[in-house]
């Protein structure tokens, strides 16, 4: 027994034959090209083939709402639509209460295999951001909440935040 491929416009039919005939062609099924689950594959998906870097690039908003591409990658988000920051699927923060204390709390979900995540903390803006928890590339974590080590009422300002990194 063999089969016989026939092919139109990427649509493709398929019937097999041995010594005593041959059977009718299948249904007609679609093929595309492999796309891989990679950063590069998700620019293709959402871009096409050799997109400008002002579109697609790691820092770029094509749905001018100011979440870039690489972040809307982690968080398995469509480029091309606009988020705010109640947006589902988006970080959303929280104050969670531990020893009669509050910290700040950070929620999301992490669903790509190419980026590391990092939650970090800072008391200012103009300082450095300390890592509270961190995944490495190939480790999505899933649907998470990192919770901060510093009690709100010990400082008079303190910032959250998921960063996004890409080998």
């Amino acid at each position: 027994m063999h089969s016989a491929f026939r092919s139109a416009h990427r649509h493709y039919e398929v019937a097999a034959s041995n010594r005593i005939g041959t059977s009718m062609d299948s249904a007609p099924a679609s093929a595309g090209p492999y796309v891989p689950p990679t950063f590069q594959g998700w620019i293709y998906n959402y871009f096409g083939f050799n997109p400008s870097p002002t579109v697609a690039g790691d820092t770029a908003t094509p749905a001018g709402d100011g979440v870039p591409n690489l972040i809307k990658y982690a968080l398995g988000l469509n480029p091309m639509v606009g988020c705010s920051g109640t947006s589902q699927g988006m970080p959303s923060t929280q104050v969670a209460a531990s020893d009669s204390n509050g910290y700040l709390a950070l929620t999301f979900s992490g669903t790509a295999t190419g980026v590391a995540y990092i939650v970090e903390a800072t008391c200012n803006l103009t300082s450095g951001w300390n890592p509270l928890q961190t995944w490495p590339v190939g480790s999505p974590p899933g649907t998470v909440t990192v919770t901060d080590t510093a009690a709100i009422s010990c400082t008079p300002e303190r910032f959250i935040r998921l960063r996004v990194t890409r080998p």
